[in-house]
């Protein structure tokens, strides 16, 4: 019988990804991470593994929160504003929570818009020379808010010698003065605003279109436009997309999503507008993101996630797919927020899921939070409001009063290996060692590890650690091994697992399973107060054998 050894070193967890054969020369991947986040460890290059998804209280206003936005006034005393919108139907109250000097002892009322449902959208954009933060309300309308020590014709403020003002502008079709609604996207364009929605265009109603607005240049405000006059270079104009566009960013111009197809709009004014259909399909809700000056988008058929590419001809097409292991997750996103601290784009759905590329190495992963949970980035720290009255931040760490939801399957936290085949698939595996896990010295360790071969057997160990390494081992009996302790049965799902106390160092040995082809490694907690912080799992001189089981 010939036999090679292996030495299976884990010392980078990959994100999500398919199925595939992993070689003993290259590094462990992943199926599934739930919970899990993958860290940068002080080297710079290693990476751990631990569990995640906790979020604390971070400030509260006493209306229920709808959405948050991170503006940031150039030239101003305090350019960094957190700005916290809130439901006082039927209006929407705009809150300053939060500037460079702190989270505010009160937050301060800054706008009031009257008779509006939701806020669908927010960016900011350049009026003269000023910039304004513009809000859309799903409606016909647009909000805007402008900070200035001065005041402006047709802007209100809040009280009396506020810093900040604002006005709303009904927008309409211009030839027959009907309203444009569902307005769900706001976008800067060059010196203009884009927005889109769609309109009754004749007299009867009977023809509805849908498209793109493009503001005045240098008048976000204006959209009239006259197609009974000549085009300027500076008037208003409309872009029609045939159905409703879900999506607007701003990719090499403008990039617009819509369900069925996608276009890419570039020009200065509506004499030189250039439409360019996308070979990129369509997508629903929010779906797009762009980092890096990368744009990656959601297809709604497929259930994957492209990247545009620049092609050498000058044309936008589409790159191989980021999600092919995620498919199942990538529906219904309703939000969109961007890490840029950390690199990281964070796709939030309506059910609190919340999915996590790491733009760096280019991994999934899956936190869950509370639902309608929306997201943004503010002074490197990612907070999010629900349609409570709290705002939340997400932490890195568990902390005293940090909070942790279950996924469906009721794990707080869980990660779960590629099938192990270490060059074959049909060879037999055993070890001479133990398997040991390297733990991380900031976390007080506690989760189970669960094998399973393929053979269908599961072997199941709770790691504990409170200021002590434990060593797992299996039994086949109820009776402790000599110095250990028994985890009952309410405590651990295998219930045949014992503990001997060997000292404070950070390691864990976990008793091998039996002779297997191939092998899955599950770590996973069952109550919010359980954690892990792995840097690594090591499987010395694990032997490869021509040897055949028999099945």
């Amino acid at each position: 019988m010939a036999t090679n050894k292996a030495n299976l070193l884990w010392k980078s967890f990959k994100g999500i990804r398919k199925l595939n054969t992993i070689n003993s020369a290259e590094e462990l991947g992943a199926d599934k991470i739930l919970n899990v986040s993958l860290s940068k460890e002080k080297s710079g290059q290693q990476r751990s593994i631990r569990s995640s998804g906790w979020f604390n209280e971070y400030a509260t206003l006493g209306e229920p929160i709808i959405r948050l936005f991170s503006a940031n006034m150039s030239g101003y005393r305090y350019p960094n504003q957190l700005i916290a919108f809130t439901n006082n139907s039927p209006d929407i109250n705009v809150w300053l929570v939060e500037d460079d000097s702190g989270i505010l002892e009160e937050p301060v009322k800054i706008a009031t818009f009257a008779s509006v449902e939701d806020v669908t959208d927010v960016c900011m954009t350049q009026f003269g020379d000023r910039l304004i933060v513009v809000v859309a309300f799903g409606n016909n309308s647009l909000g805007y808010l402008m900070y200035s020590s001065d005041d402006v014709e047709g802007w209100t403020p809040i009280t009396e010698g506020s810093l900040w003002k604002y006005r709303s502008v009904a927008i309409t079709e211009s030839s027959t003065q009907k309203p444009v609604g569902d307005i769900t996207q706001v976008r800067p364009y060059g010196a203009r605003l884009a927005i889109n929605g769609g309109t009754r265009y004749e007299e009867t109603g009977t023809e509805f279109i849908n498209g793109v607005w493009f503001s005045e240049a240098g008048n976000p405000l204006n959209f009239a436009t006259s197609y009974a006059t000549e085009a300027t270079e500076t008037s208003a104009f409309f872009v029609e997309t045939g159905e409703y566009a879900n999506k607007l960013v701003e990719y090499n111009g403008l990039t617009v999503f819509c369900r069925n197809r996608s276009y890419n709009i570039r020009g200065t004014s509506q004499n030189d507008i250039v439409v360019q259909p996308l070979t990129a399909k369509g997508v629903f809700g929010n779906a797009v993101f762009v980092m890096n000056g990368q744009c990656a988008y959601v297809d709604s058929y497929a259930k994957n996630a492209f990247i545009l590419t620049n092609n050498i001809d000058g044309t936008i097409g589409v790159d191989s797919p980021i999600g092919n292991d995620i498919q199942d997750y990538l529906q219904d996103v309703e939000n969109v927020s961007i890490n840029s601290h950390n690199r990281r784009v964070r796709l939030t759905k309506e059910s609190g899921q919340s999915l996590v590329y790491d733009v760096d190495i280019a991994e999934w992963t899956s936190e869950q939070f509370t639902n309608n949970a929306r997201v943004v980035e503010f002074l490197n720290k990612e907070l999010f409001c629900d349609g409570t009255t709290a705002i939340k931040q997400i932490t890195e760490t568990r902390q005293a009063n940090s909070t942790q939801l279950p996924t469906e399957d009721g794990y707080y936290s869980y990660y779960q290996t590629n099938l192990i085949w270490l060059d074959s698939q049909s060879s037999v595996k055993s070890h001479i060692y133990p398997l040991a896990v390297i733990l991380e010295p900031q976390t007080n360790n506690d989760f189970f590890v669960c094998f399973t071969t393929d053979r269908k057997e599961i072997y199941n160990a709770r790691i504990t650690r409170a200021g002590y390494v434990n060593l797992a081992k299996y039994s086949e009996t109820d009776e402790p091994y000599e110095g250990s302790s028994f985890v009952e049965d309410d405590e651990d799902v295998s219930g045949r697992v014992f503990f001997a106390i060997t000292g404070n160092d950070l390691l864990v040995t976990i008793d091998r399973p039996p002779y297997w082809r191939y092998l899955q490694i599950e770590i996973y907690t069952t109550t919010p107060n359980m954690e892990f912080n792995i840097s690594g799992i090591e499987a010395k001189q694990t032997f490869i054998t021509d040897e055949q089981l028999d099945y």
